[in-house]
């Protein structure tokens, strides 16, 4: 569930193609290193599986880390530009409305 998590908040971000790179390798090339290199000197079903978990775990914390390193912060900065933005546009609005209550005044 976290993979799905943390690739798809950096897909909606701009980031398509750093999750998309970082679940082949973290899933696929994990487990084919692990399958070429470990598995043959232990062939067994349950060591077969237990690379499984073992990627997702790899493929998670790579996510993590891009998304904490590199996407995260750009979220502070935008969230600080939409509080600017929120507080320009009402002290605008306030402006407004007080002109309309001078003229309404008078």
């Amino acid at each position: 569930m976290s993979i799905e998590v943390f690739s798809s908040v950096m897909r909606g971000v701009g980031y398509s193609s750093v999750p998309a790179g970082i679940c082949v390798a973290g899933i696929c090339g994990v487990r084919l290193a692990y399958l070429y290199t470990i598995y043959p000197s232990i062939a067994s079903y349950d060591h077969l599986l237990i690379i499984y978990p073992i990627s997702w775990f790899v493929t998670v914390l790579a996510l993590a880390l891009v998304y904490f390193i590199h996407v995260r912060p750009k979220f502070i900065i935008i969230k600080q530009q939409i509080k600017a933005a929120f507080l320009i546009s009402t002290m605008r609005l306030f402006t407004f409305c007080m002109n309309i209550h001078k003229m309404q005044v008078r």
